[in-house]
């Protein structure tokens, strides 16, 4: 699994964001994403601010049959919180870093060669993955194409 992917250690500086919080079965992680992205995204068009970069998701806790993630954006520079959007800050850490290629059906296998990675280097996880959806399936429909960036911290 770890030589479908290409991994390297990168600085990952630390962006300001917003994003909204969820929790939901791992067969539902894109609805729910599609969910609480417009919320972060309303939130920071609200506050003045356009978002930096893609849209992200970073995974808080993983189980057997569900998650708690964080779906938002990268912004240029920070906002207030609001009722259930919370201003924060994504990065500031060193990752392993891998670009998935492909439908989003394949990105827990992606992180699996992560994990697998990073254990083979000796090292250890050092905080919550997440993923950046490079590819706006909106503008590109070929799932083949799509590009999805994964951060993993390294401790």
């Amino acid at each position: 699994m770890v030589d479908a992917y290409k991994f390297e250690i990168v600085d990952v500086p630390p962006e300001a964001a917003v994003f909204v919080g969820a929790t939901c079965g791992h067969s539902e992680i894109g609805e729910t994403l599609m969910k609480v992205l417009p919320q972060a995204l309303d939130h920071a068009i609200e506050s003045g601010v356009a978002p930096k970069g893609p849209p992200f998701a970073r995974y808080l806790c993983w189980r057997p049959t569900d998650c708690e993630f964080e779906g938002g954006f990268t912004l240029p520079h920070p906002i207030q919180s609001g009722p259930t959007v919370t201003s924060g800050v994504l990065g500031g850490c060193r990752a392993a870093h891998t670009v998935h290629v492909g439908h989003y059906s394949g990105l827990r296998e992606a992180h699996g060669a992560a994990m697998e990675w990073i254990e083979a280097q000796g090292l250890s996880v050092g905080g919550a993955p997440w993923e950046k959806y490079v590819t706006d399936p909106e503008e590109v429909p070929n799932a083949d194409e799509w590009r999805t960036e994964i951060f993993w911290p390294i401790a």
